[in-house]
């Protein structure tokens, strides 16, 4: 959904709307009550580094590739990396949880961070500690490209001021699937409806939506 479509819908909802600030902080507040509730899901990072061309070129060409569940970043935005232990570290708190690496189509062997630092693998394994990915070999130069599976949680929304001012700018998609824009949609109403004294949605309720739309969210249970 278009994030100016979602306001729209809200401020239809309310007699009296406030502004777009306190609706986006709402919406961030209903986001981030989802990842608290549910099991972050799985997705794919593509990451490819300076060697692999003009970075705008790469953007371009992938983007009628990858669907709403993909998203590509590169080593500046997405990820810190080392030069000296040829390590890849995330540096955005959407990463949970590393799960595998491919490149260039191939699922690298996951191995002990032991076996890199002995040269026991020369190519084709990556040792996984934390969020953090530890490669055989320099990959800050050539034109392989790397997919990382990893577990991602949803990001939340930000307007600039000169956004939140012009309308006709307000396009940013928050990249969240269909069947959570009616959810999203009633935790922000009632958020911003405590002001009219109406009763605010219990956690509960916002468990049972989740759990109709087969999201778990007993995260920690073992059953």
């Amino acid at each position: 959904m278009n994030v100016q479509t979602l306001i729209n819908r809200i401020q239809a909802h309310l007699e009296r709307p406030p502004g777009l600030h306190k609706i986006v902080d709402s919406i961030n507040i209903a986001i981030s009550r989802i990842n608290a509730l549910i099991e972050p899901l799985d997705s794919y990072l593509t990451i490819a580094n300076s060697a692999s061309g003009n970075w705008e070129d790469i953007t371009t060409t992938w983007e009628n590739l990858d669907d709403n569940w993909e998203d590509i970043g590169k080593f500046s935005d997405w990820f810190k990396y080392n030069t000296t232990d040829f390590s890849l570290t995330s540096n955005s708190n959407r990463i949970t949880r590393i799960k595998n690496v491919y490149k260039n189509g191939l699922a690298l062997k996951i191995v002990s961070k032991e076996s890199i630092d002995l040269s026991i693998y020369t190519e084709n394994a990556v040792a996984i500690i934390g969020r953090t990915i530890y490669f055989p070999a320099d990959i800050d130069s050539g034109t392989d490209i790397y997919k990382i599976k990893c577990k991602l949680v949803f990001s939340n929304i930000a307007y600039s001021s000169a956004e939140i001012s012009d309308a006709s700018s307000n396009t940013i998609e928050y990249n969240i699937p269909a069947y959570f824009d009616d959810l999203i949609y009633n935790i922000v109403i009632s958020i911003l409806s405590r002001d009219n004294n109406q009763v605010s949605m219990a956690r509960q309720y916002i468990k049972s939506e989740l759990e109709i739309s087969g999201i778990k969210t007993d995260i920690w249970s073992n059953k």
